[in-house]
């Protein structure tokens, strides 16, 4: 059973995206976990957009801007995230409850058993996953998921429109990271 299950069975809204690439799955996972977004200038755009629409600050109210991207899980755990479960070099799933639709959005990572427990109205539970896993010897399946679920008709309603504008670049992020980790693997190989 996937980890991600585990903390969020029953969801809303999912987003998932994977890709196939000729080396070991802890090389992959290892290249995802550690993947830059300030690398893509598309990325950057992205958030840039998103910070123009609704605005994205941290819990301090700094804006954060993609000079401070980093390393992706560094970067969502100085967000407010928090890591829900790690299996090392096969799935690591973070979690946070957070109101996304807020101008100040804040990130409240909890424990694994508090995460599942929340209930609190008027809130987004969100879970993400890095997963690999060897499809035959040598080609790993690196993929990401997000699920989500809300706590009340009241944030599912806020969430709805939330999801309707801000979707396509979640999913364009979560693409173009992939396909960064996928080229910067075959560079490897060939260096």
């Amino acid at each position: 059973m996937k980890l991600i299950q585990k903390y969020l069975p029953n969801f809303e809204y999912r987003e998932h995206r994977g890709t196939s690439i000729a080396v070991p799955p802890a090389k992959a996972y290892h290249s995802m976990r550690t993947l830059d977004l300030n690398d893509s200038r598309l990325i950057r755009a992205v958030f840039t957009t998103r910070r123009f629409l609704y605005g994205i600050f941290s819990k301090s109210g700094q804006v954060i801007n993609s000079a401070e991207f980093g390393p992706l899980v560094d970067w969502v755990l100085k967000l407010g995230w928090s890591v829900l479960e790690e299996v090392p070099h096969r799935e690591l799933v973070v979690g946070a409850v957070t109101q996304p639709w807020a101008a100040n959005v804040v990130f409240q990572g909890l424990s694994g058993p508090d995460f599942m427990a929340f209930t609190e109205p008027g809130f987004a539970k969100i879970a993400w996953n890095i997963e690999v896993h060897e499809v035959r010897p040598g080609v790993t399946r690196l993929s990401s998921e997000t699920r989500v679920a809300l706590t009340d008709p009241v944030a599912r309603h806020k969430f709805r429109y939330y999801w309707f504008l801000f979707n396509p670049g979640i999913r364009l992020i979560r693409w173009l990271a992939l396909r960064m980790v996928k080229s910067d693997l075959k560079h490897q190989q060939t260096v």
